[in-house]
């Protein structure tokens, strides 16, 4: 006894579907992994810039504090006649 054309094409189609639905369904598995990759590297950059920025700013500082005590020790040298320029 034959199945009527219908009725196979129907099964074929919900096995079909099922098989593209689980395809679908990985291709979600990897676009989410790959997402979390990408959000783990940004979030790895951006620990990196701040790192980098307080790096920066530690360095600004401490050059503006050493030109400040060479201004302070030139200052006191020419007080206390030190460079000769000033008797």
């Amino acid at each position: 006894m034959e199945l009527p054309t219908n009725i196979v094409s129907k099964l074929t189609g919900k096995s079909d579907l099922e098989d593209k639905i689980k395809e679908l369904e990985k291709r979600i598995e990897v676009k989410d992994i790959e997402r979390d990759a990408w959000v783990s590297a940004v979030e790895g950059l951006k620990i990196q810039l701040a790192n980098a920025l307080d790096e920066i700013k530690r360095l600004k500082s401490e050059s503006q504090e050493e030109k400040i005590t060479e201004q302070r020790s030139d200052n006191a040298g020419e007080a206390h006649g030190g460079n000769g320029s000033k008797k």
